[in-house]
C-alpha cells in the first residue's frame, strides 16, 4: 500500500510503510468476497493527524486518487488505476511509475472499516474508515474581496471555490483555503511544484469588516482587519 508523507515546507515524498490498526476495530475477514460496490468512494485512514492526512478516492471507472489534505486542503495528488482480481485481492497501479500493488482486502458488513493486507514478503495492514468532510462547511461570510486597514493596503480576494489572491506591496499570490467552524486555513500555491505550509487563523465577519487572528514567527497573537471593497 502506498503512503505519502509530507515531510518538511519544502519538500513530499513518496514511502512504503505499515500503519497499525487494532484488531478490536475489526479483523481482516479471510473468508469476504467483494461485492462490486462498498469500496467505491473515499476512506481516509482510521489514525490521523489533521495537519496531515491521506484519503483514498476509488471510482467506478477503475481510477483511484492518493490525496494528501492538510487541515482539508489538498496539498497532493496521485493517481493510479485498481482492479479486483478474484473475490477479495485488490492490484493498485500507481501512474507515476507503474508500480504494483497487491493488498488482500475486507470490508466490514456495516461499511465503516476497510482492512488492507499488503501482499509482499512482510505483512503489512491499514484500516481505512470513510471520508468525513468536517472542513469547507460553509465560506459565505469570508467570499469577497477585502483591504486591509493597516498601512500596507493589501487586498485579500476569497473566492467560492476555496482559492484566492493576495495582492500588496511585495507582489501577488495565489492561494488556496480551507473553513471549520470559526477558523481559516491558508496555504499558498504550488511553488515548483511544491506547497508552503498551512497557517491556520480564527476569523470572524461583522457587517463590512474581517478580522483574523494568528501568531506571529514568535508565538505572539496578531490581529489583522479587513474592510470588505465588494
Amino acid at each position: 500500500m502506498k503512503k505519502i508523507i509530507i515531510i518538511s515546507l519544502a519538500i513530499i515524498c513518496i514511502v512504503l510503510c505499515i500503519g497499525a490498526c487494532s484488531e478490536k476495530e475489526y479483523e481482516f475477514d479471510e473468508n469476504y468476497e467483494y461485492d462490486g460496490v462498498s469500496l467505491i468512494g473515499k476512506w481516509r485512514e482510521r489514525e490521523y493527524n489533521e495537519d496531515q492526512y491521506q484519503v483514498y478516492e476509488f471510482l467506478e471507472n477503475g481510477d483511484v486518487n492518493c490525496i494528501i489534505y492538510s487541515f482539508g486542503i489538498e496539498m497532493a495528488r496521485f493517481e493510479a488505476s485498481y482492479t479486483i482480481v478474484g473475490k477479495n485481492t485488490l492490484n493498485i497501479t500507481w501512474k507515476d511509475g507503474e508500480q504494483t500493488d497487491t493488498n488482500r482486502f475486507s470490508i466490514s458488513e456495516d461499511k465503516k472499516f476497510l482492512k488492507l493486507c499488503e501482499v509482499a514478503s512482510y505483512t503489512g495492514e491499514m484500516t481505512l474508515v470513510p471520508y468525513d468532510l468536517s472542513y469547507n462547511k460553509s465560506n459565505e461570510a469570508l467570499v469577497g474581496v477585502w483591504k486591509s486597514n493597516d498601512d500596507n493596503g493589501e487586498i485579500f480576494s476569497f473566492f467560492e471555490n476555496y482559492t484566492g489572491y493576495a495582492d500588496g506591496l511585495l507582489g501577488g499570490y495565489s492561494f488556496t483555503y480551507s473553513t471549520k467552524d470559526s477558523s481559516v486555513f491558508i496555504c499558498v500555491e504550488a511553488i515548483d511544484g511544491v506547497k508552503h505550509s498551512v497557517e491556520a487563523m480564527e476569523y470572524s465577519v461583522s457587517a463590512d469588516t474581517l478580522t483574523l487572528t494568528g501568531k506571529d514567527a514568535n508565538g505572539k497573537s496578531v490581529v489583522l482587519t479587513f474592510t470588505r471593497v465588494n
